[in-house]
């Protein structure tokens, strides 16, 4: 938690990080915004370069709608989605698994928790500063083996952070958003490598300081690393006392006892969220691991945006057309007596090169389209067999999709009713069901059927993989 508290001329010193100077690092055309959402309402407020308040006051419109450079750190817990991967789970289950929850479209990217020696000493110099409280004590010390392992299993690992697809729409593609929980993961897991774990479930977060407002977005860390309760605090009086009174009523609103321990709330200054941002921005162009990015602004196909799909697919019409251009060129230094024909073959070369693009075009957009897969098409096979009181799961590559069915029951009277009502499942056209099977809790009955995903030869064209 935050050391000792003390007001002098309006400057909160100890546990916070006084306020630095301005980085250079930070681009003057792009302001920083915190996004929030108190209740039903969505709020900004604007962030200096240090990620401290701007102004007391904030507003209720959009920031990009003034300013189409902008980039925002989102705290919005219904539509900041994370979900952890679980034991060899792809990318594009981990989707479906996020889709299937919201219901609806989604833009989404992965991020592997590693250590980052060159991120994890600074986020540990800092976080001595606010959690001085915490490493004054005996906890302090170097961790246990036993507690580092649980360090390891509850910070690392692979988490997917997405976003609705209709949410980016509204966004211009000159802005960023950068999801507020994604940050904050990142940085425990960085400070957390080499400290021991406080006892779980603890409180996180990040401290906006401005005069005379401060902002504090108040997170819930379970023992599964998933984020529960998010709240907002305002404070107008930045003193020990109001601060003290802020976390106890978010442990107390998130459950977790009046009484909570000091050695169980960690915060972070809002200096560390735009240092991690600028870190991970300088990144970008070098061949070192980004250590967070902002949600995609477009759709991407196999990994790559769908506009870099455009720009190889330009690139490639491009080197058709000068090599065509190059032939037809050679040809107009022919005598004066040959000039006619060659401004025909100049003509056709034209043609042939306009033909040879649309004919490029055609088939790269009939590659992406075939060779993904069919999301929509799966879901709508799915709920065509879904039933009431079932449970359905989808298992799906370029080669094979497998949709597994099954039913509960309560003992062995109930069970011929619940495989009779897997028997009357329809599967789709040219799929394949096998023989109802018992699991081995003999508590539930479950099918499978398979389908063919894409076409076989443009499967293995593309590779097996999800």
């Amino acid at each position: 938690m935050f050391g000792k508290f003390k007001k002098a001329k309006q400057d909160v010193t100890g546990g916070l990080v006084k306020p630095m100077a301005p980085k250079s690092a930070l681009s003057n055309s792009q302001t920083s915004w915190l996004w929030v959402k108190e209740s039903d309402r969505e709020n900004f407020f604007e962030l200096t370069g240090q990620g401290h308040l701007a102004q007391a006051s904030h507003q209720s419109h959009e920031p990009w709608l003034d300013a189409a450079n902008v980039q925002v750190i989102s705290f919005c817990k219904e539509d900041d989605l994370d979900v952890r991967a679980e034991a060899r789970e792809s990318e594009v289950a981990m989707q479906k698994r996020i889709m299937a929850d919201v219901g609806v479209k989604i833009v989404s990217w992965p991020q592997q928790l590693k250590t980052d020696p060159g991120q994890a000493q600074s986020a540990l110099d800092r976080f001595k500063k606010l959690g001085r409280h915490f490493l004054e004590s005996k906890a302090s010390a170097q961790p246990t083996q036993s507690s580092k392992s649980n360090s390891d299993s509850l910070l690392s690992g692979v988490w997917m952070y997405a976003t609705a697809q209709s949410r980016m729409k509204s966004i211009p593609a000159q802005s960023k958003v950068w999801s507020g929980i994604a940050l904050v993961r990142y940085m425990l897991a960085q400070a957390f490598k080499s400290m021991t774990l406080p006892e779980t479930p603890f409180v996180t977060g990040v401290v906006f300081q401005g005069q005379p407002t401060t902002v504090i977005v108040f997170l819930k860390c379970e023992a599964d690393g998933q984020f529960s309760v998010q709240q907002v605090a305002r404070l107008s009086d930045m003193s020990e006392e109001a601060f003290d009174a802020a976390c106890t009523n978010f442990a107390e609103h998130a459950r977790l006892g009046r009484a909570l321990p000091k050695e169980r709330i960690k915060l972070f200054d809002g200096t560390h969220l735009m240092d991690l941002i600028e870190s991970s921005k300088a990144r970008v162009n070098s061949s070192a691991r980004v250590p967070v990015r902002a949600y995609p602004a477009e759709v991407e196909i196999f990994g790559l945006r769908q506009s870099t799909w455009l720009r190889a697919a330009m690139y490639a019409s491009a080197v058709a057309v000068a090599v065509d251009l190059v032939w037809g060129l050679s040809a107009l230094g022919m005598t004066a007596s040959a000039r006619s024909e060659n401004q025909q073959i100049k003509r056709d070369v034209d043609q042939l090169s306009v033909s040879r693009q649309a004919a490029i075009d055609a088939r790269f957009g009939t590659l992406i389209k075939d060779g993904s897969i069919p999301l929509n098409r799966l879901i709508e096979e799915a709920r065509s067999m879904y039933r009431d009181g079932m449970r359905l799961e989808i298992d799906a590559t370029r080669d094979m999709t497998v949709y597994k069915v099954s039913r509960r029951f309560q003992d062995e009277g109930s069970q011929p009713a619940a495989m009779a009502e897997l028997l009357q499942i329809r599967q789709p056209e040219n799929c394949a069901r096998s023989a109802p099977e018992v699991t081995l809790q003999l508590n539930e009955v479950f099918i499978n059927v398979q389908c063919k995903t894409v076409d076989p030869y443009l499967a293995r064209l593309l590779g097996s993989g999800t």
